[in-house]
């Protein structure tokens, strides 16, 4: 039982730790990047330094070049003065310089090797971290647009929802105005009914005059007024 709690316990803690990087994981590779940059920038200077030592050797070898030249001048020289012995010191110094020369020169190979190395393992880490770097970018823009999709998926629900309503409030405005209307309507004929109905009783009564004159009406009025008053 136990080892069944302290198995579940561990399961808890991993799970805890795995939410953890989840969660900060842009920041967690941020830092790595961080990391590897003040890296990659210690090797760039020890670099640099390999390479000014190989430079040095470079120069060094150089010099002793011309160390020996004027030795073996020097030599020739004593010889044609008939100096062997000055001739054979000076044949031992050069045989020293181009020992050292030997040496120098090995050693200018060796850095040689060893600064390509270091280069071509500098441009394989610049190229790697500019990698993960572009990685980075992608996966900050993946996430920025999940979390507008998702922004845009709530909030068109909620657009959605809210369009709905306002398209029910629009339809039930219709249909208040549609009824006030037909009531409105409805009112006017029946006031033009009853008034036709009580214009028809007058009429029929004659109490009720007509609108217009008839015919008849305005020719007496026109032949009355030429006639004049008696």
């Amino acid at each position: 039982m136990l080892n069944k709690i302290f198995t579940v316990a561990r399961g808890a803690v991993h799970d805890s730790g795995q939410r953890f990087l989840d969660e900060h994981a842009f920041r967690l590779l941020e830092q790595e990047l961080r990391d590897a940059a003040a890296a990659l920038d210690r090797c760039r200077r020890e670099l640099a330094a390999a390479m000014a030592r190989e430079r040095a050797l470079e120069r060094q070898a150089a010099h002793l070049d011309s160390l020996i030249a004027h030795d073996e001048a020097s030599a020739l020289a004593a010889v044609d003065a008939g100096n062997r012995d000055l001739a054979l010191e000076v044949a031992a110094r050069i045989g020293d310089r181009r020992e050292r020369r030997a040496c120098v020169t090995a050693d200018a190979a060796d850095h040689a090797n060893r600064t390509a190395r270091m280069r071509a393992a500098m441009r394989e880490a610049e190229q790697r971290v500019s990698e993960v770097r572009r990685g980075l970018e992608t996966a900050r823009s993946e996430a920025s647009l999940l979390r507008a999709e998702a922004l845009t998926r709530r909030t068109g629900a909620a657009v959605d929802n809210k369009i709905t309503c306002a398209e029910q409030t629009l339809a039930r405005l219709r249909s208040v105005q549609q009824r006030l209307a037909d009531e409105q309507a409805s009112l006017l004929t029946l006031e033009r009914e009853d008034t036709d109905q009580l214009d028809a009783r007058l009429e029929a009564a004659g109490c009720l005059r007509p609108a217009r004159p008839t015919a008849e009406e305005i020719l007496a009025e026109v032949c009355a007024r030429r006639a004049g008053p008696d």
